[in-house]
């Protein structure tokens, strides 16, 4: 499992980190299929489509929430430093270079929103 966190350091670090090559991918959709539903339709059907439109709401909370997150983070270098640190059971990697944040804190950013939208057109009776 990968963990990403963006944090503040405390104190400015001298030492240069070179971030690693970063190639974009591409976002798989996951679109539930939800049926058609009317007000003939048999109960269960209807119980079924609330269910389904409710755990789709639900992700885009979540992502609504992450995408205020990102827009939140300050890069700038106002007293506090930025770090973003990726580590996995073997490996850690941390920079504290700007370009290098914003460059993965705008492509978090587009990535949600674009999940946003997929979930909204997702989101009809």
């Amino acid at each position: 499992m990968t963990l990403v966190k963006v944090q503040p350091s405390k104190s400015a670090s001298n030492g240069s980190t070179t971030p690693p090559k970063v190639e974009p991918t591409e976002l798989k959709s996951q679109m539930l299929k939800i049926p058609a539903v009317d007000n003939s339709s048999p109960l269960d059907d209807r119980v079924l489509k609330i269910q389904m439109l409710a755990d789709i709401i639900e992700k885009r909370d979540k992502i609504s929430s992450s995408l205020r997150k990102l827009q939140s983070i300050n890069t700038s270098s106002e007293g506090r430093e930025v770090t973003i640190t990726i580590e996995d059971a073997k490996t850690e990697w941390e920079t504290a270079n700007s370009e290098a944040i914003k460059f993965c804190i705008e492509n978090l950013i587009t990535s949600h929103k674009q999940k946003l939208a997929e979930l909204e057109t997702q989101i009809c009776w």
